[in-house]
């Protein structure tokens, strides 16, 4: 093997809530500690996410998210794909944080969703207990709302709010926003794709 590519997670530090962020964090250490020239490619959240969470937020009137004021560089699935695929032959070490063009709030995403929708959806902040609550009640298992929660409070405290230039530089082209996103996904946010 002569390069390794690893996707990883934006951040994931000792002190990350994000529940698999040691996972990613001792990951990256063995790898290092092999030798072998690498690149880790630190995904932020993941764009598509929000077409799941739209569809909730449009059903409930509302988006719930326990993120506080905090924002994060979400960036597309796809846009992570294309830089993956870009630096698959790329020589040395390297750590690449993979984000979308700019950090947003969960009130920017809501705005969004009140366009799609064509009413208002406002953000509701409220506590991870609410939310875990709220999730298992509509028949997530525990384990996995414990998870998704997760990402909520490391947007709170500031450990997604990251956006880098390297998916443009590595393929030349901008990453999209969520804004860009969503609108492109309206039916999927609506549920009707």
């Amino acid at each position: 093997m002569s390069h390794i590519v690893y996707t990883s997670l934006t951040n994931p530090d000792e002190n990350s809530p994000i529940e698999f962020a040691a996972d990613h964090r001792e990951t990256e250490t063995l790898i290092t500690e092999t030798g072998i020239p690498h690149t880790i490619l630190r995904n932020c959240l993941y764009a598509d996410l929000l077409l799941m969470n739209g569809q909730q937020a449009l059903g409930a009137g509302a988006l719930y998210a326990a993120a506080g004021d905090g924002k994060a560089g979400y960036v597309t699935r796809a846009d992570c794909a294309r830089a993956a695929a870009a630096l698959l032959d790329e020589s040395g070490s390297t750590v690449r944080d993979v984000t979308g063009p700019e950090t947003v709030a969960q009130t920017e995403i809501a705005a969004t969703l009140s366009e799609i929708a064509g009413k208002e959806i406002p953000y509701v902040p409220i506590s991870r207990d609410a939310l875990v609550s709220a999730t298992v009640g509509i028949g997530l298992p525990e384990f996995m709302a414990d998870v998704f929660s997760s990402f909520d409070v490391a947007i709170a405290e500031g450990y997604l709010d990251v956006t880098t230039s390297d998916v443009e530089a590595s393929t030349g082209q901008k990453p999209q926003s969520v804004r860009d996103f969503l609108l492109a996904n309206t039916a999927a946010v609506t549920g009707q794709g």
